[in-house]
């Protein structure tokens, strides 16, 4: 079962990772990393209002697992998801 297959009431932007959409909160990701900082803010700190935002090269079972790291009340933490959450982080 993944959380992010369908909006919440925090989820305010739709990564598209692997083909997949993936819903998430821009708040929540721009503090807790530089890239979705960049990806999601301009120079000034305003929000850059995309809907959308396509994220390449990435297998989205794997990012889903990054996701279950930084969103609360998660455990994405097995003996095999945390060689490609380090690679990802």
């Amino acid at each position: 079962l993944n959380p992010f297959d369908a909006p919440s009431k925090t989820s305010n932007v739709v990564l598209i990772v692997g083909g997949k959409k993936l819903h998430v909160s821009k708040e929540l990701l721009t503090r807790h990393s530089p890239v979705f900082a960049a990806m999601f803010c301009n120079e000034c700190g305003e929000d850059m209002g995309k809907d959308e935002e396509t994220i390449d090269d990435v297998v989205d079972r794997e990012f889903v697992d990054l996701l279950k790291v930084i969103h609360p009340g998660y455990s994405p933490f097995t003996q095999s998801s945390v060689s490609h959450i380090v690679k990802l982080g």
